[in-house]
């Protein structure tokens, strides 16, 4: 399956699963979109959760063309108006709403909650190192931090 964030994906897929992480949101994409907890195209129990949020508007207006037919992974998806809401409850549970503005009126149009299990969590590890994807603008994006290091360093 090929897909448009497919280079970012390559990039930073398995340092996010390594991770534990539970939860990935990213924009762009004029619409709304939430997977399953996927890891390499599949519904797998510890994997993170994938939120697409991008439909706060735009003068361009909503996305409407969609990967077809709906992939396994793919929960919900909305071309639709919104905003999200993550409330953090404590150490160990969050709860995600996705609030479609539909005529103007908020409606919660999609939560989930995520309940971690303490006993498997890793503790965090930070590498302190970026990660970029395989490709020009990546290579570019590389080349810069480089260039930044060496002079932040004199």
């Amino acid at each position: 399956m090929q897909i448009e964030g497919a280079p970012m994906q390559q990039a930073v897929e398995d340092t996010l699963y390594a991770a534990k992480v539970d939860m990935v949101f990213s924009g762009h994409v004029h619409a709304y979109e939430r997977s399953c907890r996927v890891y390499k195209y599949a519904c797998v129990g510890d994997a993170p959760y994938y939120v697409t949020i991008g439909d706060g508007g735009n003068a361009e207006g909503l996305a409407t063309e969609w990967v077809t037919p709906q992939p396994s992974w793919s929960l919900v998806r909305q071309a639709s108006y919104g905003h999200g809401e993550l409330t953090v409850v404590n150490s160990t549970h969050s709860l995600w709403e996705w609030h479609q503005n539909q005529d103007l009126y908020p409606v919660v149009a999609d939560e989930f909650w995520v309940i971690k299990d303490v006993q498997t969590t890793p503790k965090a590890r930070h590498t302190r190192e970026p990660v970029f994807a395989n490709t020009e603008r990546g290579s570019r994006a590389a080349r810069y931090n480089a260039m930044m290091q060496t002079r932040s360093a004199k």
